[in-house]
């Protein structure tokens, strides 16, 4: 069995501090320069970098029940025990359930909500252009998206001091969740230190958020699009439960937190990159002038949009929200023929695994046509996971994405000066705030 490469590092904390400082990218940089998969040691922690296709299919597919969710994977559920905190025969049978409540009908309510917002986004955003000449990017897509998951799991619209004052709390969360994860020691939940006092207060709130618009949903009034009203009505299709009231409470948390800023990141970085490359914007405007004539568009037309689909497509591979995926060996195992000791962290960097040389000499570009093309890497491509642990809200963030996206581009031309690079929160976003300018269509 061959031997790892391995990172050496420092020779007492090895590549901790890299790790901490900057995980997406030193993740990913490690792994590439040793053909896709490399040893190294955080202090005492042995991991292994991993960004070769094949190599994390094997991890996430094949040998899922080897390689397991780490600690740090499961520590969204101080926040929600919904399904990023279940594990087992427990996972299985929520997942089950909770995925029979994302049906076509949920997923065109998703797109009614998604052009609703963006036309508040409008008048947002042109009070703004007027006012500075530009736009905060960033703020305009949370708010969006707060708007979009108030709507679908809430059945609520929210003012806009509550959804600053709730996306400041999933935020807050968000980071300390990071520092937990990054951090060498992550103190017991029952010690009242300073950040799992922080912790527990963001769950307080959110749960005190959420309970109160729970209370205030009636079934019998609700549309089925409503994605509360379908997780309620929702039953596991082997044994007929449905979800308990706690579950319900549990998940919906779960689903608001995790889904809030990873929808509005891809947005963010989506229309940056068309900013910056005004020929993409142009292309898309034109598929979008051919299919919609103007009008808002409908969760039908989006198959007709294949233009639009692959710039989301490629703002995911070039900067995926999630950029890492880490699992731990339950026992002693081998990986593409390396040995991976039982208790190894072995880390699938995302980010990686989407800059692999299997996408070409130019991988490093930004290129949506390279997924109008049937013959694109599909093991290379995972934005949102891959195998048992697949995103259950993959499709509702591409259908938002995609209506976003479409609407903004029929009204505006977009330009920026701002040049940012990513850097680390839970999701992978830009270390500066982007100024858009905005130029009405006639």
């Amino acid at each position: 069995m061959a031997s790892l490469p391995v990172e050496r590092g420092h020779f007492v904390w090895g590549s901790a501090r890299q790790m901490a400082r900057e995980p997406h990218r030193f993740i990913k940089d490690v792994a590439l320069q040793h053909d896709g998969i490399c040893a190294f040691r955080a202090l005492h922690r042995r991991m292994v970098a991993v960004a070769d296709p094949e190599l994390a299919h094997e991890l996430l597919v094949t040998k899922w029940q080897r390689f397991t969710r780490t600690r740090q994977s499961l520590n969204i559920g101080i926040i929600g025990r919904g399904l990023l905190a279940l594990s087992g025969d427990e996972w299985l049978e929520r997942r089950r359930l909770t995925q029979s409540a994302f049906t076509k009908g949920v997923l065109g309510g998703v797109a009614q909500a998604s052009a609703e917002a963006t036309k508040a986004l409008y008048a947002s955003w042109d009070a703004e252009q007027a006012r500075n000449g530009s736009v905060d990017l960033e703020a305009g897509t949370l708010r969006l998206s707060m708007a979009v998951i108030a709507r679908m799991l809430l059945s609520s619209d929210i003012s806009g001091a509550m959804a600053d004052q709730v996306g400041q709390t999933l935020r807050r969360g968000l980071q300390l969740i990071l520092k937990r994860n990054t951090a060498i020691w992550s103190p017991p939940m029952w010690l009242p230190t300073a950040g799992n006092r922080a912790l527990l207060e963001v769950r307080r709130e959110l749960t005190g958020f959420i309970s109160e618009h729970l209370s205030k949903h009636h079934e019998e009034s609700s549309e089925s699009s409503d994605l509360l009203s379908t997780l309620k009505s929702a039953r596991d299709p082997r044994t007929d439960k449905a979800l308990s009231a706690e579950a319900l409470l549990e998940e919906t948390k779960t689903l608001f937190f995790a889904g809030y800023e990873t929808a509005a990141t891809s947005l963010t970085w989506a229309l940056y990159l068309i900013a910056r490359a005004p020929k993409v914007g142009r292309e898309a405007q034109r598929e979008l002038d051919g299919v919609l004539c103007g009008r808002t568009p409908r969760y039908d037309d989006l198959p007709a949009l294949p233009y639009i689909r692959a710039i989301l497509q490629e703002t995911m591979r070039v900067y995926p929200p999630v950029y890492a995926l880490p699992r731990i060996a339950v026992g002693d195992d081998e990986l593409g023929g390396y040995r991976i000791p039982r208790g190894t962290v072995v880390i699938v960097s995302i980010a990686g695994v989407h800059a692999s040389p299997v996408w070409g000499e130019d991988r490093d570009r930004f290129r949506p046509e390279r997924f109008l093309s049937g013959d694109w890497p599909r093991r290379a491509f995972m934005p949102y996971g891959a195998g048992r642990h697949l995103c259950i809200g993959s499709d509702f963030a591409n259908v938002e994405m995609a209506i976003v996206l479409a609407m903004i581009l029929q009204r505006y031309n977009l330009q920026t000066s701002t040049v940012v690079e990513p850097k680390a929160r839970v999701t992978q976003v830009p270390d500066r705030a982007i100024k858009l300018c905005l130029t009405r269509r006639a």
